[in-house]
């Protein structure tokens, strides 16, 4: 089990993975399974590798490491900007067929994880910005592990991609209203 520095990351990691299939084959009546090493393998090669990574270069070559984090901070959120169109273009029939129902379920869930996770953070306001956000953090990589391994239809990608949209739109707005009341 993948498990950062003392802040349980890997720990949700394992449960989530042990519980969404779970929660699926009761929602969809279908035996859903996703394996601990597709997990491991999954956290490992998007957030283990290059937070390590990132790690020793600053630790090794702190000049470095500062001279490159803003040039590949630009390139990440530029493949980003260009990644979300060319999906979004791609996915577009099958988001019109599914329609707006995961956008909507990745806004009101997202919304009121925010809400939740302010409430339960205290009274600090730079924790209660983090426990806001991160309640309201879905792993929609985790969601596209298990329909790869479990072979599931495009529509079902397509649904995961629409419901990130809605998730990443109210983080977002969330962030810049926090920004400006601070």
């Amino acid at each position: 089990m993948a498990r950062a520095a003392g802040d349980g990351d890997g720990v949700r990691q394992h449960a989530a993975a042990r519980a969404a299939p779970r929660a699926l084959d009761v929602l969809f009546e279908k035996d859903f399974a996703v394996s601990p090493l597709h997990v491991a393998r999954q956290v490992f090669i998007v957030q283990v590798l290059p937070l390590t990574l990132g790690a020793a270069l600053r630790a090794w070559r702190p000049a470095v490491a500062a001279r490159l984090e803003g040039p590949f901070a630009r390139l990440s959120n530029l493949l980003l900007l260009g990644l979300v169109p060319a999906l979004a273009i791609a996915l577009s029939p099958l988001i019109f067929d599914i329609g707006w129902a995961p956008f909507a379920f990745g806004v009101g869930l997202s919304a009121c994880a925010l809400a939740v996770g302010a409430a339960c953070a205290g009274r600090d306001p730079g924790v209660r910005r983090a426990g806001a956000v991160a309640a309201a953090m879905r792993n929609p990589g985790l969601a596209l592990l298990i329909a790869a391994v479990n072979e599931m239809p495009a529509t079902v990608v397509a649904a995961v991609f629409d419901y990130a949209i809605g998730l990443t739109l109210v983080i977002t707005a969330f962030i810049l209203w926090q920004r400006r009341a601070a």
